[in-house]
């Protein structure tokens, strides 16, 4: 009953013929003007925005409500589209851009007969909107635009937008992908990626070196990516390597361009490094290849049937010291912290020679005959990656850095960290990490948080809690209301802080480090009813759709 009279309480804008300039606004095609398109559902009638392109004067529309309320907007995205919208209150500086995660579709996935055609919600912003405008503006994917919803809040509720508090977040960087695009200077591949999330909740970022020793910088240790020249899978990976490759050419290093760039913003910054990140088979083999790794096969991982992996088994001391010679070129640049991704290219360690002999000499066992969770096995194989840690943070105190914090990438609950080797107890127990960064493993992605063990991992110790609340591997095509509340319900359990993993800087305007803020969108977000469009400009869509005739 609630959902039922805040809606009663709602201002829905079907209509957007209002908007100003009215000059800017035409029932037929024009590439200088936005569309006004007439639909009709069963619920409601109106006239929505469509834009062709980007090339289309900026529109104001009025509110004409006074006082603070959420907003939301209904996009709306055609079959075959993927369109977006860029929108700011009057008086904003920066605009803010959404997209749509799911078009319209000509054929509904659940029946073949009819079609799917909705606006899809998304809960933007809580303001005050008094004498406010909503300004509009195109973009190049083309822009629809079927309603604005004004939901007001109560006087409690505007007092919790008020509310001080705040947990940080991390976003990680790949060091990989966000070379794709040539810019001017070669920095700003690196720098505008920090300056989007500047001012946000986003306090710290992860800025990954690339792989395992497959770096991205001129390095002494291991092997620069791109540094051999071959030929690349497509040319996505050939300007990747080219732009690193200018980068370098100009004399940065983009660990050093990143840290002070964080500094700049007043950001933590931490240097990461994908554990395991060597090779990958042909034809991507081109692209990444350690040197240490193709020179050194006798160190790999090793299948219970004898098959050589990918991955470099840490048992040997040969492959804990190449990874620690890589962190200490990186170290140089004074970071706040080292981040180490244990959750891309495990395992660690598995049947290597050593790893069968030494369990055998203990147990009078095969460790290949037993399953991985047994617990003698469990135990036997956290020593490897546990050994790895308290090496590292020797060197890291003998070299200077022992105010460099260390984070782990780990898994989200105990039992995939006991099968691959992550004693994530005695880590934390022994002061060897000071943050542990639960991510939920896309591998196992119907295991959720156990934040129960989490919280007794960490209770009693000085290390942090910090899990990861968007994957932007699974996650990304989310719903504004969606990532609010996966990071809610994590602040309730008790984390120090939250990280992204890929997480774009639309996530940055969310506000997702506001606990007091996300309680008021959980009440708030309520999705209008979904209510299939029947006609657009008096063209029946919901039956026998016009595409059957093409």
């Amino acid at each position: 009953m609630a959902s039922k009279r805040r809606r009663e309480r709602d201002t829905v804008q079907y209509d957007f013929s209002g908007a100003e300039p009215a000059s800017a606004l035409s029932h037929d095609v024009h590439w200088s003007q936005w569309r006004l398109v007439p639909w009709e559902s069963d619920v409601a009638s109106g006239q929505a925005l469509w834009a062709y392109h980007d090339r289309v004067e900026t529109l104001s529309l009025p509110l004409s409500v006074e006082g603070w309320h959420a907003i939301s907007v209904g996009l709306w995205s055609p079959p075959n589209t993927n369109t977006r919208v860029r929108l700011r209150l009057s008086g904003d500086e920066k605009w803010e851009e959404l997209w749509v995660r799911q078009p319209c579709q000509w054929r509904d996935k659940a029946d073949n007969s009819v079609s799917s055609f909705y606006f899809e919600e998304h809960f933007w912003r809580l303001a005050d909107v008094t004498a406010q405008n909503l300004e509009i503006a195109g973009t190049e994917a083309g822009t629809g635009l079927g309603f604005v919803r004004l939901i007001p809040l109560t006087d409690d509720q505007v007092e919790a937008v008020g509310d001080s508090r705040r947990v940080p977040w991390l976003w990680t960087i790949d060091g990989h992908g966000h070379f794709r695009e040539t810019k001017e200077p070669p920095t700003r591949v690196i720098t505008d990626d920090l300056d989007a999330f500047s001012g946000s909740d986003f306090t710290e970022v992860s800025w990954c070196i690339v792989g395992a020793d497959l770096v991205n910088y001129n390095t002494a240790v291991g092997t620069r990516y791109g540094a051999a020249g071959g030929p690349r899978i497509n040319e996505l990976y050939e300007a990747i390597a080219r732009n690193i490759g200018r980068l370098l050419d100009a004399g940065q290093d983009p660990a050093a361009v990143a840290v002070e760039r964080a500094r700049k913003h007043g950001m933590k910054i931490w240097v990461a490094q994908r554990m395991q990140a060597f090779l990958v088979e042909a034809p991507f083999d081109s692209m990444f290849d350690s040197q240490f790794r193709l020179d050194n096969p006798q160190w790999a991982c090793i299948t219970r049937d004898g098959r050589r992996l990918m991955q470099m088994s840490f048992a040997f001391p040969e492959v804990r010291r190449q990874m620690i010679e890589v962190l200490l070129e990186v170290l140089a640049h004074r970071p706040d912290g080292i981040h180490l991704i244990f959750n891309r290219g495990i395992p660690c360690s598995y049947f290597e020679k050593p790893v069968v002999d030494e369990f055998r000499e203990l147990h009078a066992m095969d460790i290949r005959n037993l399953p991985p969770l047994d617990p003698r096995v469990v135990t036997f194989r956290a020593q490897y990656l546990t050994t790895f840690l308290r090496e590292l943070r020797e060197v890291m105190d003998n070299n200077g850095y022992s105010a460099v914090k260390l984070a782990v990438n780990c898994f989200q609950n105990r039992e995939i960290n006991d099968e691959f080797g992550l004693d994530v107890v005695t880590w934390a127990q022994e002061g060897l990490v000071d943050r542990l960064m639960p991510f939920r493993w896309e591998w196992r992605w119907d295991d959720q948080y156990d934040m129960r063990f989490w919280s007794e991992v960490v209770g009693g110790t000085d290390c942090e809690l910090y899990p990861f609340s968007y994957n932007g591997n699974r996650e990304r095509n989310d719903l504004p209301h969606q990532h609010r509340q996966r990071a809610l319900e994590l602040i309730r359990a008790g984390v120090d802080g939250l990280c992204a993993w890929d997480g774009p800087p639309y996530l940055g305007t969310l506000n997702l480090g506001r606990p007091a803020e996300l309680e008021v969108w959980e009440e708030v977000s309520q999705p209008l009813p979904q209510a299939r469009i029947h006609t657009i400009r008096e063209i029946v869509v919901d039956e026998c759709p016009p595409i059957y005739g093409f």
